[in-house]
C-alpha cells in the first residue's frame, strides 16, 4: 500500500470478520435514605438490554467494594432473572464462588 501524497498510507477495508458485543456498566443506584433502589435497577438492566447492549454487573466502578456480599449476590440474582442466564456480565470480588454467572455474555 502506498502512501498519498504528503500523507499516511491509506488504510483497506478488512470487512467483519466477528460481530461487535457493546457492553455497558450498570451502576447500583441508591435511595435517598441510602438502601438500594432495586426498581430501578431492574429498570436500568431493561433499558440496557433494549438498546442492545450487554449489561455488566458489579464492576470495579467504585462501589462494588462497598457494597456486602448478600448485595452482590442479589445483583447477580437480579441480572441473571432481568438478562436470562448467559446475557450478562459479571466481574469483580464473588464472582468465581458464584460460577454460574462468571463473565457471561450474550
Amino acid at each position: 500500500m502506498t502512501a498519498p501524497a504528503g500523507g499516511a498510507p491509506a488504510l483497506r477495508s478488512m470487512g467483519p470478520r466477528r460481530p461487535v458485543v457493546g457492553m455497558s456498566a450498570v451502576l447500583l443506584p441508591l435511595a435517598a435514605t441510602g438502601a438500594v433502589d432495586w426498581a430501578s435497577f431492574e429498570g436500568l438492566l431493561r433499558r440496557t438490554l433494549d438498546a442492545g447492549l450487554t449489561p455488566a454487573v458489579n464492576m470495579d466502578t467504585g462501589y462494588v467494594q462497598l457494597i456486602d456480599t448478600a448485595t452482590r449476590a442479589r445483583v447477580l440474582d437480579l441480572a441473571a432473572s432481568v438478562c436470562g442466564p448467559g446475557a450478562f456480565v459479571a466481574v469483580g470480588p464473588d464472582q468465581r464462588r458464584r460460577g454460574r454467572h462468571e463473565r457471561q455474555g450474550r
